[in-house]
Formats: C-alpha cells, structure tokens, sequence
C-alpha cells in the first residue's frame, strides 16, 4: 500500500542492525517511528530493494545493502536511486510486478486498466498462483505512484518526499490519464551504473552455470542486454543510442574490465576480469 519513503531503507537497516527480529516484535512502530501497516512496508521495500535477504533462514544484509549504506546512506547521490531501480526490477521474486512491468511489459503509452490487464495474461502464462483484482490492482497503483510524474501540475516538496523515484523520470502521467513510458536519452545515468550492472549480468549467467564451466561466457551479444530479462534497456528506458555512448565511454574508462567489439555484424560485450564483482564496482561510482 504505501511507497518507499526516503528515510525508509536507512531508518530499517539501522534498526535491524540492532535487532534482527524488530520487524516482527510489538515495539517495532514506536522503535521506527511510524505505523504498523508501514513497519510491513518497510520490510518489504528492503527485501524488494535486495538490501536485506529474508528468505535466509537467518535474515542478513546484502553486500548491495553494505555498500549503499557505506557510500550513500541517505540516498543524496541521484546514482543511487538508479542503483536500487535496478536491484528492484531484477527481484522477481520479491518485486514481481516491477520485474514484469520494466522487462516484459512493452507498451510505451498505456492506460491503468492495459496494464492490469497484460499482467494478468503474463501471471498465467507463467502458472502463477491466481491473484486477486484487488491486490494487483493495488501494486499496480503504487507503481505507478513511485514512478509516474504528472504533467498535469508542477511536483511539490511533499510530492518529492513521498516519491523518491519521481526523479528518475521513468513514467509520465499525461492529461488524459494515460501513461507514458519513453525510451530516451538519460543524461543524468552515469556510465558507471551500466557497468555495475552488466557485471551483473555475466555473474547471473555464472551463478546459472556452477556446474557446467565450460559453458561460462566471457561474452554476450548486445541484444542480450537491450531486450533479454534483466533488459538494461529497458529497465533504465533508455534507447539503443544512448546504451551504445555509456558502452563506449564505460570501455574507454575500464579498458581492462570491459571489452566491446563487432564482428560479422555481431555486436559482442566482454567482461575480461571476473574477479570483480558489483559491490566492489559500485566504489568507483560514488568517487569524486
């Protein structure tokens, strides 16, 4: 019911720092400050965000939840709003609408009821437990909440509060109560975050293959990227031109991490150090 609010993932990851079961004990309102409906939301929004693992046996914070926490607590840095964005729509598991709506869902303008309607199809192709129209119609409306900026009116202070994500700029609300969902170019999308996250996608691909290492790539054709789960592409709604300047520029900066090349018509992306992983990358983000 209720969108992620800006002190949230600090505010719970400190508490649960302190105490690993404060979301399930009586006190956890009065500890963090809000009601009990919100003390759900926040733990949600934590496992949502992969801050914090809850399908352990033992909870735990990530390595992601480390390094945020580490570089941008209080999420001041624009990067690390992109960061998250990413982290929530590669959880299908835990954020399965979010996952859908920016790797399946391929309308770029769209009404509430379109996409209520495509998620429907989409959870029953892939035999899903039937959910209730009131519940999807719930998430679907938080969703469009964190993420749509109204052309209608300019945005307001509390509006900026309440919607961390407004900012990322990814749906526009238009006068006629569509939505719009553009691919552009995204000036304010640092190279760095397409690095993160395709080092995430090669370790995927690792983590898929433990035991079968031959079949490890080293390599993966760009169209992998733009329009196969996680799309970078379309996760970040950006376009292929846009993709292509923070690839070059991302390859010309880490020359012995990232390799780009073309052959026969193929378009090939190469990760040469498989040492490295994302948390260890996000430092070179956050450098001044």
């Amino acid at each position: 019911t209720f969108n992620l609010k800006y002190s949230w993932l600090n505010k719970g990851l400190k508490e649960f720092n302190q105490n690993n079961n404060i979301f399930s004990e009586s006190n956890a309102p009065l500890v963090l400050g809000v009601g009990k409906n919100m003390v759900n939301s926040i733990k949600y929004w934590l496992g949502a965000y992969q801050i914090i693992d809850f399908s352990a046996t033992k909870p735990f914070v990530s390595d992601f939840g480390k390094s945020l926490n580490q570089y941008d607590p209080y999420l001041e840095d624009l990067s690390s709003l992109w960061l998250l964005h990413w982290k929530l729509c590669t959880n299908p598991d835990v954020a399965t609408i979010y996952y859908w709506f920016f790797n399946h869902f391929k309308k770029t303008r769209f009404t509430k009821v379109e996409l209520l309607n495509d998620l429907e199809q989409w959870l029953d192709d892939q035999g899903c437990k039937k959910a209730s129209a009131a519940t999807l119609d719930r998430d679907a409306q938080v969703l469009l909440k964190t993420f749509s900026v109204s052309v209608e009116k300019p945005k307001n202070i509390e509006e900026i509060i309440e919607n961390p994500f407004n900012a990322l700029n990814l749906l526009a609300k238009n006068n006629d109560g569509t939505y719009s969902a553009v691919f552009e170019n995204r000036q304010d999308l640092n190279y760095k975050i397409l690095g993160l996250c395709i080092i995430e996608v090669f370790h995927k691909n690792i983590s898929n293959n433990l035991f079968d290492s031959q079949s490890v790539r080293t390599q993966m054709p760009v169209y992998e990227f733009l329009s196969e789960p996680p799309s970078i592409s379309r996760i970040f709604k950006i376009s292929e031109s846009c993709f292509f300047q923070l690839l070059e520029e991302l390859v010309s900066k880490f020359p012995n991490i990232f390799g780009y090349t073309e052959t026969a018509g193929q378009k090939i992306i190469e990760l040469k150090n498989f040492k490295i992983t994302s948390e260890s990358f996000m430092g070179e983000i956050y450098k001044r």
